[in-house]
């Protein structure tokens, strides 16, 4: 762009750069639940857990918005001691202020805490706060401009830099099924399922050139009574391998200068929700008399990638056998390093009497739930520093022939340091997830 006015020149060129940008962002999401007919009445609740479940991300004006559901599930005592399950809902949106040169958004949304207590016989309270990690990808305007006479030679001065781009990656549902355990000489109607759960495992995660391919295990649980006996916990370890195809991302010329192939993206989150966990006992085909306990499960999966893009820009401009002044302004834009992931076995001890199982006779069930408190960066290294919360169903059969439950809580801390393959030091942000 060239403008004229009192005999001076001013000469200007824009660029457009990549900017990365994190923000924190949460709300409170909430649900009255009444129980169905054919549940029994709260009489105690032993164990629950809730977690988010991304469902969309929306990009539109000065606004991304981020909306899913917090998933509930409670497994409690009825008004006749029978062990019952229930789950439940509540919706949650998040939305946060963006510039309109915003082009893309990702969120690694969680619940960081939450209540559920029984408000009446059949009804349920629940309140989960839901947090949101966001990265916005944006494009900024970065201008170099000369003052100088009118019909004068400039000179530009070009640079080179690397700036931080992010791609979304999802896989939509998908189903499975195994079998769990076979009871000998039992048919399906004796067989009760009380409860059925699981967790996502990712044991590795690489970029390729039509997406991000996730493997690992899905560790899927149920608990199952047969007739009149102390009710026990099946599971099995299901593996699995995902493709997610990448979002939108922009692989156009820029400057002259190709920005990276594909394959060049770096996987640096992952995570895989199961949005449903049943368990289903069928007759054995092969036996007859026998029953095959199945277990079954939806999840979802979600993981982004970052990479460097190069970009050249002007540096400097100025002019040619004259005396000319620069107006210049700071840019600040961030640089992928590196990714780590790294799978840790944590083990933690207590006593019964810690947590008030003197008398239990099994652990039946447990539910656990991690999160990391904070990172530390340190020697070239990362150490998270978090807890993870215990939740074990345990029972003791009576002289009568009755069934007794505990519920056993307990939180525990942990550090753990992960190494990285690039330089870090102090200044370096890191951000984790667990």
């Amino acid at each position: 762009m060239e403008i004229s006015a009192e005999n001076r020149t001013v000469r200007d060129r824009t660029e457009e750069i990549a900017v990365t940008r994190a923000i924190s962002a949460g709300v409170e999401s909430s649900v009255e639940h009444v129980l169905p007919d054919y549940k029994g009445e709260i009489k105690r609740i032993l164990l629950d857990v809730a977690r988010a479940v991304p469902g969309g991300n929306y990009l539109g004006g000065k606004e991304a918005t981020f909306t899913g559901t917090v998933e509930y599930k409670m497994l409690y005592l009825d008004a006749e001691d029978r062990l019952s399950e229930v789950e439940f809902t509540s919706g949650y949106e998040i939305t946060v202020p963006v510039s309109e040169n915003t082009n893309a958004a990702f969120a690694d949304v969680s619940v960081s805490s939450y209540t559920i207590r029984a408000s009446g016989p059949r009804k349920i309270s629940a309140k989960a706060i839901v947090t949101a990690e966001i990265l916005l990808s944006e494009t900024a305007d970065v201008s170099v401009r000369a003052l100088g006479e009118d019909a004068m030679t400039f000179e530009r001065r070009d640079a080179t830099i690397r700036t931080r781009e992010i791609v979304n990656a999802e896989s939509g549902e998908r189903e499975y099924a195994d079998e769990a355990t076979k009871i000998e000489g039992i048919s399906p109607d004796a067989v009760e399922i009380l409860a059925a759960g699981g967790n996502v495992r990712i044991e590795s995660r690489r970029a390729t050139a039509e997406g991000i391919l996730l493997s690992g295990v899905l560790d899927l649980t149920a608990i199952i009574r047969v007739g009149g006996e102390a009710p026990y916990a099946v599971a099995k370890d299901v593996p699995f391998e995902e493709l997610l195809p990448y979002g939108k991302f922009d692989d156009a010329k820029n400057d002259g200068q190709q920005t990276p192939a594909a394959e060049s993206w770096v996987p640096t989150f992952a995570r895989g929700v199961l949005t449903s966990v049943t368990a289903t006992p069928v007759s054995d085909a092969a036996q007859e008399g026998d029953t095959l306990v199945t277990l079954n499960a939806i999840a979802e999966f979600f993981a982004s990638a970052e990479r460097n893009k190069p970009a050249k820009i002007a540096a400097d401009a100025y002019a040619i056998g004259a005396g000319s002044e620069g107006e210049y302004e700071e840019i600040a834009y961030g640089e992928f390093l590196c990714a780590a992931a790294e799978n840790k076995d944590l083990s933690f001890e207590t006593t019964r009497a810690q947590v008030g199982g003197e008398d239990a006779d099994a652990i039946v069930y447990t539910l656990s739930r991690a999160k990391v408190d904070g990172v530390e960066v340190r020697d070239g290294r990362a150490r998270l520093r978090g807890e993870i919360a215990f939740s074990s169903l345990a029972d003791r059969v009576l002289p009568d022939g009755k069934i007794e439950y505990y519920s056993l809580k307990k939180t525990f801390t942990f550090e753990e340091e992960v190494k990285f393959n690039c330089q870090i030091d102090d200044q370096t942000i890191v951000i984790a997830t667990i």
